[in-house]
């Protein structure tokens, strides 16, 4: 990427995927972005696959309805509803990596 001050030159960058938002130019301006929407997807396959390997029963059940609303919460940034969601989740799945990684990744510890 380069910036020439002189001409206002922003060159060099390339935006892959679906991009939505505005870009801010000029003189003092902060940029930013979410990036949380291709980690969400990494970090629920994570989940969706420890849940896989639970055994059998009434909890890997549940915990797969969970997270399936959890992820549907998360998409629609109900920020509220994933953190009550989340809650019900079996603690051998919150505490698993991918349950302290969306924890983390959306403020819900």
């Amino acid at each position: 990427m380069s910036y020439d001050n002189g001409q206002r030159n922003i060159s060099g960058n390339t935006f892959n995927g679906n991009f939505t938002g505005n870009i801010n130019t000029g003189d003092n301006t902060n940029q930013s972005t979410d990036q949380n929407q291709g980690m969400s997807e990494d970090v629920f396959k994570d989940l969706f696959e420890f849940i896989k390997h639970m055994p059998e029963g009434q909890e890997k059940s549940e915990a797969l309805n969970d997270a399936e609303q959890l992820q549907e919460a998360i998409k629609n940034k109900n920020t509220e509803r994933a953190r009550k969601v989340y809650n019900l989740l079996a603690d051998v799945v919150k505490t698993s990596s991918a349950g302290v990684a969306i924890a983390h990744a959306f403020g819900l510890i």
